[in-house]
């Protein structure tokens, strides 16, 4: 499972990389004020000090997941829970409030320890009675408190707002943004800091100890807080714009692929659909079915226990299922075959604790999953309600560029192979086809009514064609064209629109042919 966290780590550096304010992304910015470049050098060291901590966390959780010695089943459902943990709202703010609660006792000790009041009078520091730091203790809770409250109302908004208009997929993008965390963190964190001082102050003896060091870190931490609410304000108004949403979704996207193929195992290949046919069931003298233990989502499979379990049984497993898809319980989700008639005797048990299964689909081992949130803001885009056919246009755009990464690679069937060369796991095929039909199929059949989307759909393709590199990819490209076709004449287009599409579409068919005859040739 340890490409669960390299997928993680790619994606939490792809988003520092990645400039979300609009001053980094506007074409005329050299042109912007001292006060703007500021700006602007702040939201960037903010992104780069809240990604740097969730990924350290991250790294944390991952490695004591890795270390525990718990059975394949657990630890299969750690790998899952350590992935919803990544992308959950809640565990930056609940770390930070913990480093609060620990911090602000070594602080207080700190005080009493060093004799903080006398170097501030031997330098003229600003002094601080009792009455006077309790007060500023007390404004800063009471602010603080506050505020943690409306970051979490601008942040519940927000993401009401990203559902209806661009779907509920788009949440967990959103979900996985460590602004919001970070800044809602650092407020929780100062609010219980400044509790746990303001307690202190007073005390002693004579009762007038004052905290002076601890109660300017307190300062320091609402000053610090009340800057990232600041960004935080400005970056939810940026992220929540629908080109900068596509853009994000077309960059994880393209992540997601580059991750699915540059998994750097020895004992991976990739095969295409005659030879995954050829590979299937060269062990073929006994075979079983496996069922699913439970109904759900496929959520993530272990690849390195099942790849062990099938070579310790010298067995083949094919897998009938993959990450996002539903499983019903009792259902077939893998089959077994193996030269031992004993074969399934322990695998079964093996494979059902290699894939966890769970009750909503994730972002974790797919591609499909980033696929459909894009298609599902193209579809919001198209709907009635919204009428935006411009961001639908724009979807496409990302998923050609998506679509042609995927052209690339004739060969999209995945199979592990022990030590020596012996197919051990056939998962389960993606053929290229699949992903158009995925991509195209929804936006084709709710934009029919749009000749603007019919044509941008007939410009997705034609892109395409100089990346379709076999029969099988030309193939598609070819029905989706006649599709496109078909939806423009039974739909209530005018006839000028109609020839425009049909024009377009003996373009991309004289196009598929040319490069078929120059592949024969």
């Amino acid at each position: 499972m340890r490409e669960i966290y390299r997928a993680r780590d790619r994606e939490v550096t792809r988003m520092e990389r990645t400039p979300l304010s609009i001053p980094s992304r506007c074409p005329y910015a050299f042109g912007m004020t001292s006060a703007m470049r500021q700006h602007s050098l702040f939201c960037r060291v903010a992104r780069s000090v809240a990604s740097y901590t969730h990924q350290s966390l991250l790294r944390i959780l991952y490695a004591n997941v890795q270390q525990s010695t718990v059975g394949p089943a657990m630890k299969t459902q750690l790998f899952a829970l350590y992935y919803k943990a990544s992308a959950s709202f809640w565990l930056l703010p609940a770390a930070f409030s913990v480093a609060a609660l620990l911090i602000a006792p070594l602080m207080l000790r700190l005080d009493e320890v060093v004799a903080v009041k006398s170097v501030v009078e031997q330098y003229g520091g600003p002094r601080l009675t009792v009455d006077g730091s309790r007060q500023i203790l007390s404004t800063i809770s009471g602010a603080m408190i506050t505020v943690s409250s409306l970051i979490l109302s601008m942040t519940l908004v927000a993401l009401t707002m990203v559902a209806q208009q661009l779907g509920p997929r788009v949440i967990q993008m959103f979900l996985a943004d460590s602004v919001a965390k970070i800044t809602l963190g650092t407020f929780l964190a100062s609010f219980i800091f400044s509790m746990l001082t303001l307690g202190a102050t007073g005390t002693g003896a004579n009762g007038d100890f004052v905290p002076l060091l601890t109660t300017y870190t307190s300062v320091a931490l609402a000053l610090a807080a009340f800057g990232l609410m600041i960004h935080f304000i400005h970056h939810i108004a940026t992220s929540i714009q629908a080109d900068v949403v596509v853009t994000r979704l077309g960059d994880d996207l393209n992540a997601a692929i580059e991750n699915e193929r540059n998994r750097g195992d020895e004992c991976r290949k990739w095969l295409s659909d005659d030879e995954i046919a050829d590979e299937r069931n060269i062990l073929s003298a006994h075979q079983k079915e496996i069922t699913a233990a439970r109904s759900g989502y496929v959520e993530a499979i272990d690849e390195g226990e099942m790849l062990n379990a099938a070579k310790d049984s010298d067995a083949q497993i094919t897998l009938l299922c993959r990450p996002g898809h539903f499983v019903l319980s009792g259902h077939v989700i893998a089959s077994v075959s193996g030269q031992n008639r004993d074969v399934a005797k322990d695998l079964p048990d093996h494979i059902q604790s290699a894939i966890a299964i769970g009750s909503t689909r994730t972002r974790l081992q797919q591609v499909e999953f980033e696929l459909n949130a894009m298609v599902e803001v193209a579809l919001r885009a198209l709907s009635p309600g919204i009428n935006d056919p411009f961001t639908a246009m724009t979807c496409i755009d990302r998923l050609s560029d998506a679509l042609s990464r995927l052209a690339q690679y004739e060969k999209l069937n995945r199979a592990l192979y022990d030590g020596t060369g012996t197919p051990r796991v056939l998962f389960y095929p993606t053929p290229f086809s699949h992903y158009m039909d995925t991509a195209f199929h929804p936006i084709r059949q709710y934009g029919a009514s749009d000749t603007g989307v019919l044509l941008q759909l007939l410009t997705a393709l034609e892109a395409l064609c100089v990346s379709a590199h076999n029969e099988g990819h030309r193939r598609s490209i070819s029905q989706h064209a006649n599709l496109v076709l078909q939806s423009a004449e039974t739909s209530k287009l005018v006839r000028s629109d109609v020839s425009k599409v049909r024009s377009r579409v003996l373009d991309i068919q004289k196009r598929v042919l040319e490069l078929g005859e120059g592949g024969e040739q």
